[in-house]
Formats: C-alpha cells, sequence, structure tokens
C-alpha cells in the first residue's frame, strides 16, 4: 500500500491510501479506479486531448523561472537612475548621496 501523495482537483479527486484514485460526485457517486488503470486512461485521454504529461514540480519550476526573470525586468525598470531624473512630473523624488572628495597620496 502507498503513502498519500499530493492530490490535484481542488480536493475533489485523490489517491486513497486504500491504494486506488477516488473521487466523490457532486450528486454523491463514488468512483474508486486502480492506479494502472488510472494512469494508462488518464494518459490516453492528455493525448487525446493535445496535453502532454507534466508534473507539479516540472509546472513550479517554469513558473519560478518565469517569475525570477519578471522579478529581474521589474529590478532594471526600478533601478534605471537616468529614467527617474528626467522625469519631469511629480511624484518622483531622487535623493543622492553626498560624495566625498578623493584623496590622493602626495
Amino acid at each position: 500500500m502507498e503513502k498519500m501523495r499530493w492530490y490535484a482537483g481542488s480536493g475533489k479527486h485523490f489517491y486513497s491510501p486504500m491504494g486506488c484514485y477516488y473521487t466523490r460526485l457532486e450528486d454523491g457517486t463514488e468512483i474508486e479506479v486502480h492506479p494502472k488503470t488510472y494512469d494508462e486512461q488518464f494518459h490516453a485521454y492528455l493525448e487525446r486531448i493535445g496535453v502532454q504529461r507534466t508534473s507539479w514540480y516540472t509546472i513550479m519550476q517554469q513558473a519560478e523561472k518565469e517569475w525570477n526573470e519578471y522579478c529581474q525586468v521589474m529590478d532594471d525598470f526600478a533601478e534605471d537612475l537616468q529614467q527617474w531624473l528626467e522625469y519631469q512630473a511629480r511624484g518622483v523624488v531622487v535623493e543622492r548621496p553626498h560624495k566625498r572628495p578623493t584623496r590622493v597620496k602626495p
């Protein structure tokens, strides 16, 4: 018997600790499917609708990559000093630290 796995479907269906996939429909109908049968049928279903089989981990890796790229774009925008210095409207304050003169050793 396998341990309970992460499940999809917002709790509507899951892998049962009893060793099968299980769902309960809104009208109370219960469906139990052996894992091998479920996997075969689900794979065939994905092929029919043109969806590539994947995993939560794979999807989250891609999402994290895209999020990090987006964050970099936000950083690049926010840190573009020249655009803020040239902005001619209200709502932007740029404060620059005073630079100390560099001493040259004699």
